[in-house]
């Protein structure tokens, strides 16, 4: 099936985070899911301070001075926790998928248009 591709919004991680806590806010993602229907397409900044806070959570330090690699592995880290995430509170007759995408994606008509026709299962 077919669906025309919509990109809805962006979340950044100030907004998936509880800061009180320094955890994930599953309110969010309750919240985004009741909303998302199919061909929507929502994107996330913010893996790598959720894959942050999940370091520091499990190991009780960061991993150092903020460096390219540190970020890449805050990022991988996060990214994997925020798909899990999404699989929870997304209707299951939905699906979750990962496009690997960068604001100037969604700047640039021709790369706008890679993104719709990648989607498009």
């Amino acid at each position: 099936m077919q669906h025309d591709i919509e990109p809805v919004d962006k979340i950044g991680s100030m907004a998936l985070i509880h800061q009180e806590e320094s955890d994930i806010d599953c309110n969010v993602f309750r919240h985004i899911g009741r909303e998302l229907r199919p061909g929507m397409i929502w994107a996330n900044s913010g893996v790598a301070q959720i894959g942050r806070l999940n370091y520091i959570k499990r190991t009780g330090h960061a991993l150092g001075e903020p460096s390219s690699a540190v970020m890449t592995d805050y990022s991988t880290q996060g990214q994997a926790i925020l798909m899990e995430k999404y699989w929870c509170y997304i209707p299951s007759k939905y699906s979750v998928r990962q496009l690997l995408v960068s604001h100037t994606h969604f700047n640039d008509a021709e790369k706008r248009a890679y993104i719709h026709t990648s989607t498009s299962f």
